[in-house]
């Protein structure tokens, strides 16, 4: 790199970047300025930066520090991003209407997944998600644990170190052991179920969107009412989705 164009707070917060990728681990704040070589206080300030700008994710209750979603979207899902929001929509919305289910896609971000569309297919009095956020626990959703059991399933006790699994319902899973589990039938099946795990009286599944590498960032969620979660309507709508997810990652939209 050109002296001339030398920029010290971009290059450290670059460094700070690659620290936390190569470590892809919650770290504490000490631990990275030791790492990166700074003081702890133009780390902290390099950081709020970046939290800010969501290339770092701070958990509020451990007050430590991952990689953040925008590092994964412009990087290894950003060419997945833009598929989903140019072209995705249309055959989001026809499954929606079709499984008359609220239907959605996400990323990964550390050990949450980011809500990036939503398309309601549920009849209004049956709709169970207006509670759902931007952002959901990986693990108590389906459309989590699709996406940690293909990207660090192997790897599951680093992404949850100095972590607690909250519980949302009765059925939530609390405990890595049971989490692990779970991560292991999904990649066995394809796909993940769940029961009430994260709001009572909802259930869903998900299907990973598999891209031409083999990687999976992304995934779609179908969600409705327990009483609608049959197995006749899981059968029918476990192989309408990955119909769906296939179409998505290979553009194929005339077929939907």
């Amino acid at each position: 790199m050109s002296q001339k164009y030398a920029n010290r707070s971009v290059d450290r917060a670059l460094d700070i970047l690659e620290y936390l990728d190569v470590h892809r681990q919650p770290m504490r704040i000490t631990d990275i300025a030791r790492g990166v070589g700074l003081s702890v206080g133009t780390t902290y300030r390099l950081l709020e930066v970046l939290v800010g700008r969501r290339f770092v994710f701070k958990n509020s209750s451990t007050r430590r520090y991952t990689l953040g979603f925008e590092v994964f979207r412009i990087g290894a899902t950003g060419p997945a991003m833009q598929i989903t929001s140019a072209r995705a929509k249309p055959l989001l919305a026809r499954l929606a209407a079709d499984l008359e289910a609220d239907v959605f896609i996400g990323a990964r971000d550390g050990i949450r997944v980011q809500i990036l569309d939503r398309l309601d297919g549920a009849k209004v009095g049956n709709r169970t998600l207006n509670a759902v956020d931007s952002y959901v626990d990986a693990h108590a959703c389906a459309i989590g644990k699709v996406l940690l059991a293909y990207q660090v399933a192997g790897n599951l006790d680093a992404q949850y170190v100095h972590q607690t699994l909250p519980r949302h319902t009765a059925n939530t899973v609390t405990s890595i052991t049971r989490l692990a589990e779970d991560l292991a039938e999904v990649l066995a099946t394809g796909h993940a179920v769940e029961n009430e795990e994260l709001v009572s009286g909802m259930s869903g599944i998900a299907v990973p969107i598999i891209n031409i590498a083999g990687d999976a960032y992304l995934a779609v969620w179908v969600v409705c009412p327990t009483g609608t979660f049959t197995s006749n309507w899981r059968k029918r709508a476990l192989a309408r989705t990955k119909v769906v997810a296939r179409m998505i990652a290979e553009y194929r939209a005339s077929e939907a």
